[in-house]
């Protein structure tokens, strides 16, 4: 359903909703007051040969060739001032079971990403530097978390021509997006230290190239400026950068031009399609 599913229970509720395209949902329980349970179970049905396994970080769904095709992510908790809320998580069998954290401040949100098997690692690959950035501003961090959805959904649909989603246009457009709806939904300064954290994480991607870094550096102010012009306007910030991305200049070496991106009014792309 497009506005998710919610199921209610005494003091808390669970909404299900779905972030991307690539299948993804996230998985929300909300404890609305005291009368909430201080624990709760979520059980996994799996097909007769699959079988689930946990990691410190996600609970996963194995074939019986042994491949991960889903995983569920651990909850974090949240409450409604943005403090942190402990969420302790144990696994048996089929049971995973949560023990919640308390705070004063209702509502408190312990949210959770479901992926299939070959998008976990694009969900759950989160490198050191933008964990330490969520780690130092959980709740900017937890208001931004779905950004990626609709730059990943957004970008790729508005250019079907497109056989790579690197460097290109939707790569441009993907940044852009991205960094518009941190700006919009956290703050200027929160979006430009998880776009430089992305940056130097993506360091270690073994096709990373100095051109492919400044191409970004580049879209991702354009992304912070266009979100700080539409303030309020999540959609105008999502067609304003899909609009650039499809002006976006071709330039192979972006220190050709001026990096500093004065006006955030363009992008840059370094082929095409």
């Amino acid at each position: 359903m497009p506005d998710g599913v919610v199921l209610n229970g005494p003091g808390f509720n669970a909404r299900f909703q779905r972030v991307a395209d690539d299948g993804s949902f996230e998985v929300s329980l909300v404890r609305l007051d005291n009368s909430a349970p201080a624990s709760l179970d979520l059980l996994f049905g799996a097909p007769a040969g699959y079988s689930h396994r946990a990691t410190p970080q996600r609970v996963e769904l194995v074939d019986s060739a042994g491949t991960v095709v889903a995983g569920i992510g651990l909850p974090l908790g949240f409450d409604s001032t943005g403090a942190a809320v402990p969420v302790q998580a144990s696994f048996e069998g089929n049971r995973l079971r949560l023990q919640l954290g308390n705070s004063t401040a209702f509502p408190i949100e312990f949210p959770a990403i479901a992926a299939r098997g070959g998008t976990l690692d694009q969900w759950w690959s989160t490198g050191i530097q933008q964990r330490s950035v969520c780690e130092n501003e959980p709740y900017d961090c937890y208001r931004v978390r779905n950004a990626r959805g609709p730059a990943y959904n957004l970008s790729k649909n508005a250019f079907p021509e497109a056989t790579e989603t690197d460097d290109n246009r939707i790569d441009a457009a993907r940044h852009c997006i991205w960094n518009g709806l941190m700006t919009e939904g956290a703050n200027r300064g929160f979006a430009e230290r998880m776009a430089a954290a992305h940056e130097r994480d993506g360091r270690a991607n073994p096709d990373w190239t100095h051109n492919a870094e400044l191409m970004d550096e580049y879209n991702n102010k354009t992304g912070v400026q266009v979100g700080l012009r539409n303030e309020g306007a999540p959609a105008a910030i999502e067609s304003t950068c899909l609009q650039y991305g499809r002006e976006a200049r071709i330039v192979p070496e972006p220190e050709t031009i001026d990096l500093s991106n004065p006006y955030g009014i363009d992008l840059i792309a370094l082929r095409h399609p």
